[in-house]
């Protein structure tokens, strides 16, 4: 049985939704050449919406990579379920990119992102829309608060810190 990762992580639903929004654009990083039977079912809405660009799998040591940040100012992940989503961790604190989540990506968004309410288009449409009525300035204010807020609380050496507070705690 082929993994549904990809409708868990809403990305069915993003691409109903940019391939009706032609005017924005959704950089796609994954493995979507690797789910055939969605990449098979999303690929002539994917031929047809040249807003959606499928990167596939992007190694965050590329210059692929980099370019990618530098053309964008959100990360939009309607996902069903994750812990602390690692992609989301990735970008925000690489490239500072303004978080639009849901509640689900366990990922405390505070002032500088937004929150999906629903997994649905309206939801995501409801956000979107939120996103594009910041000012350039309100963006820029975001991404600097979104990579300083990721890269203090999220970072190796705060990871090592409380894993060696917690295994102490159970006398480890």
């Amino acid at each position: 049985m082929e993994a549904l990762g990809l409708i868990h992580r809403g990305l069915d639903l993003l691409i109903d939704y940019f391939s009706q929004h032609p005017d924005l654009t959704l950089h796609v990083c994954g493995s979507v050449f690797q789910e055939i039977a969605f990449y098979e079912t999303y690929k002539p809405k994917l031929d047809a919406s040249k807003n959606i660009i499928v990167h596939g799998f992007v190694d965050i040591t590329t210059p692929i990579f980099q370019n990618i940040l530098e053309q964008t100012n959100f990360y939009i992940y309607p996902s069903a379920s994750e812990g602390t989503s690692a992609s989301a961790l990735t970008v925000i604190g690489n490239g500072g990119l303004v978080p639009i989540l849901t509640k689900q990506c366990s990922l405390d968004v505070q002032d500088f992102g937004i929150i999906i309410e629903e997994i649905n288009l309206e939801g995501i449409d409801k956000a979107v829309k939120k996103a594009l009525s910041f000012s350039e300035e309100e963006v820029i204010t975001k991404s600097k608060r979104a990579y300083q807020y990721i890269n203090s609380h999220h970072s190796v050496d705060n990871f090592r810190t409380d894993l060696v507070l917690n295994l102490k705690k159970i006398g480890l």
